[in-house]
């Protein structure tokens, strides 16, 4: 029973750590040396680092908006909204797990090249927006509809999404509910 009761804290610390980012750089991790440190991370896990933002849409000679909108569990989320000069259509971007909008820009490009506006969303706890941690995309099906209801409050109707990693779960999990709402959904794994 000792060893169940132990197991069971060892994983609770490990999933807290999993699903609460914190600020750092990416070479932090390189710091865990002694012989103390790697105890301590192999008990109480490693936390993911929230990833900094190191480009925008302007650096790629794209024109943009930069956008929020508060999700119904009242967590303020930050999106780039590129407008295309022809518009055919919209997509929303959603980046995966440890990921932020600026991992989207390349996609972005390629799109506004072919005529899509879009919209690049920071899920919480990531990037810009608000929150102190991400469920693996079983809340961020809030940010999905956050950002939904943004396209459709500016008389934005014809749109579709592209998700990757976790961002793929969180839309999934906001189609379950709303089948209806995004004409073409691509998950990327």
């Amino acid at each position: 029973i000792i060893m169940i009761v132990l197991l069971n804290v060892f994983a609770l610390f490990h999933a807290y750590r999993f699903t609460h980012p914190v600020e750092g750089r990416i070479n932090d991790y390189k710091g865990y040396k002694s012989p103390i440190e790697k105890i301590k991370i192999t008990l109480l896990g490693i936390p993911p680092l929230k990833s900094k933002m190191n480009k925008t849409p302007s650096d790629f000679n794209l024109s943009y908006f930069n956008v929020s909108f508060v999700t119904i569990d009242n967590i303020k989320l930050y999106s780039w909204f590129i407008p295309a000069n022809k518009s055919r259509g919209t997509i929303l971007l959603v980046h995966g797990y440890g990921g932020n909008k600026a991992a989207l820009l390349k996609y972005a490009v390629s799109l506004n090249k072919n005529n899509y506006d879009t919209l690049l969303l920071d899920l919480r706890a990531s990037g810009l927006s608000e929150g102190a941690y991400t469920s693996l995309g079983y809340y961020e099906k809030n940010d999905i509809k956050a950002a939904v209801d943004f396209l459709k409050n500016n008389n934005i109707e014809n749109f579709g999404a592209l998700g990757f990693s976790m961002g793929g779960v969180a839309l999934l999990s906001y189609l379950k509910e709303n089948k209806n709402d995004i004409k073409s959904v691509i998950i990327v794994g």
